[in-house]
């Protein structure tokens, strides 16, 4: 008995950690419709590129009847239906990605500078 608590709660500590640990995307609503997320992609080419090649880019859009973020592309291994892991390299975008966003808005970090840099330079044309 005592052996099936332990399971149950650790079992509980192990999905409650693996939930805080990829933080979803904001809710999906008339204010945020035709925004991208992650959202440091909205007018960044060079990191909507990544995302899109790496199948994690979404946008949100309104269906028949509810918004929802629905993705602009896939990867090959996402269409055989299998879970398999995204690339390495997707998957330390999207930790950068992840940390970036929590990191506060004025601390300037090399994720940050690299990732959402301009898309256009300085824009003195």
């Amino acid at each position: 008995m005592l052996s099936r608590v332990y399971l149950m709660v650790c079992g509980t500590l192990t999905l409650a950690t693996l939930a805080a640990e990829q933080p979803g995307p904001p809710a999906c609503n008339a204010v945020t419709m035709g925004q991208l997320w992650p959202a440091q992609a909205n007018g960044n080419a060079r990191l909507i590129n990544k995302l899109f090649n790496c199948g994690e880019l979404r946008v949100c859009t309104r269906g028949k009847w509810k918004y929802r973020w629905s993705p602009l592309s896939v990867r090959v291994d996402q269409l055989t239906g299998s879970s398999k892991a995204a690339p390495p390299q997707c998957t330390a975008l999207m930790i950068e990605l992840t940390k970036a966003e929590q990191e506060p808005a004025t601390r300037e970090s090399s994720v940050a500078q690299g990732i959402n840099a301009p898309a256009d330079g300085d824009g003195s044309r």
